[in-house]
């Protein structure tokens, strides 16, 4: 929505902060220099807690830095354990000597709130009166979707993360500075062996089966995990459905603010569960997985998909997938015919009011992705299902290609009379009659901002030929000014 803002010209809204111009953000996103960025000085704290100033070149020259962009209404100064375990952290990756520096972004109303958030941080801090590059620093480093957020910034002032779980799994700073690896292929990141209650399991076979992934916290959440109505659907389907348990707690003795896993807690409720096989307590795949489908970011959501997911591979030799989260559609059924819509594939179209990505069963940024929306609100129902039918194959045909790789992926909507379907309308001017088809589109490479571009199509016919040619060639349409 702030995109669509910007190219319409509008003031940009920033959480509390205020109003951004896009000339002005446009300006700021082209500088490269920390002091340009966080301005020629910050706040620092003294030996004996005082809030002082220091210079910025000097305090962050050549060091990777994590913003935390907060506020005391927000958070809550004693009770925020992902602060804690951030202030352990900083203090050990210092006294490593560690090139990193960690700089407090604050969404407070008032300055005595400010004082009393930053009071228990030991880090920098931009000046509280400089809210205009509060405001800036916020959107160039994406916290625009809601505080708390942190992001890592590399020493070219580039991101890195837009999380910290990097930090979280790395109280020593051992992996400093974090930088992305390449995946690795998803045979190898599932393995071939599987703890059951008999003894060890080869994936190879379960091949005659759809294989499900569920992610909970078998070894440090306080109640164990229940899942009744996919407990029920395992019951009726298990001559040709397998699942396999994926502890989401932190591999032990990682640092953490999380209880230390326990492996008789891990052995005790994976026993209590129906399901025969899980990957063994400990074993670094199961964080590895969690990363691999982004279910859990950590510190900046809550709680996490990670707890209580389930996971269906329509590969388990590519990692391609039928549904990131298929308790989402499970839930909808009665338990005592769980399992009905086995194997409970993702929805290739979601509606657009209120979208997110567990609309459709994904858990990726929907924010990121290119996106074709269909605009029916100005027909009637008739029409409304023949250009959601000629949607749907292609919708279909996309799903199956996405194995988070980085491979590129669409989200298709339908987008109907609804007061947030009327204000994007008229915020993009698209016309009134018939189904307008918008897509976003990711810049090309080699662009000088990362800001998607908006094209428009108003075919005479929806047929699916019409759809596919826009999405092949949508920058052949009408851009959106």
């Amino acid at each position: 929505f702030i995109i669509l803002m910007m190219m319409a010209g509008r003031p940009v809204f920033v959480s509390n902060l205020g109003d951004v111009s896009p000339e002005a953000l446009a300006t700021f996103e082209g500088l490269t220099s920390f002091t340009e960025i966080f301005g020629d000085t910050l706040c620092k704290k003294g030996l004996d807690g005082e809030i002082l100033t220091g210079n910025t070149e000097e305090l962050l020259g050549g060091k990777v830095i994590c913003l935390i962009f907060d506020a005391l209404w927000a958070t809550g100064a004693s009770t925020d354990a992902n602060l804690e375990y951030l202030v352990k952290c900083y203090r050990t990756y210092k006294s490593r000597g560690l090139d990193f520096e960690v700089i407090f972004v604050s969404h407070d109303k008032t300055a005595e709130d400010f004082a009393e958030l930053y009071g228990v941080m030991p880090w920098l801090a931009l000046p509280f009166d400089a809210l205009e590059r509060r405001r800036l620093v916020t959107l160039r480093y994406k916290a625009y979707s809601g505080i708390p957020h942190k992001a890592l910034v590399n020493v070219d002032s580039s991101i890195i993360a837009l999380d910290v779980k990097a930090l979280y799994e790395d109280e020593e700073g051992g992996n400093f500075p974090w930088l992305p690896k390449p995946p690795k292929p998803f045979s190898e990141l599932l393995g071939n062996k599987f703890q059951s209650k008999s003894g060890e399991v080869a994936l190879s076979d379960l091949v005659d089966k759809k294989i499900g992934l569920y992610f909970c916290r078998l070894s440090t959440a306080e109640r164990p995990p229940q899942p009744l109505k996919l407990m029920a659907a395992y019951e009726r389907l298990q001559d040709k459905f397998e699942v396999i348990v994926v502890d989401s707690s932190r591999t032990p003795g990682q640092g953490s603010w999380d209880p230390e896993p326990d492996l008789a807690v891990f052995e005790n409720r994976f026993a209590a569960l129906p399901f025969k096989f899980c990957i063994p307590f400990g074993d670094p795949r199961s964080l590895d997985l969690v990363h691999r489908f982004h279910l859990r970011v950590i510190g900046n959501t809550s709680p996490p998909l990670s707890d209580n997911a389930l996971l269906m591979l329509a590969d388990h030799q590519t990692g391609d997938v039928l549904n990131v989260n298929a308790l989402t559609i499970l839930e909808e059924e009665d338990e005592t015919d769980a399992g009905v819509r086995f194997p409970w594939p993702a929805r290739p179209i979601a509606d657009f009011e209120g979208a997110e990505g567990k609309c459709l069963g994904w858990s990726w940024d929907t924010s990121r992705a290119m996106s074709l929306i269909l605009f029916t609100d100005h027909v009637d129902a008739e029409s409304r299902e023949r250009a959601k039918a000629a949607l749907e194959p292609i919708a279909r045909e996309y799903m199956p290609r996405v194995n988070f790789d980085g491979e590129q992926h669409i989200l298709f909507f339908m987008a109907g009379a609804d007061p947030a379907t009327k204000d994007i309308r008229e915020l993009l001017h698209i016309p009134d009659d018939g189904v307008v088809l918008v897509m976003r589109v990711q810049p090309p490479p080699g662009a000088d901002d990362d800001i998607s571009d908006f094209f428009y199509s108003v075919p005479e016919q929806v047929t699916e030929q019409a759809i596919r040619d826009f999405i092949t060639d949508p920058r052949g349409a009408t851009r959106i000014q």
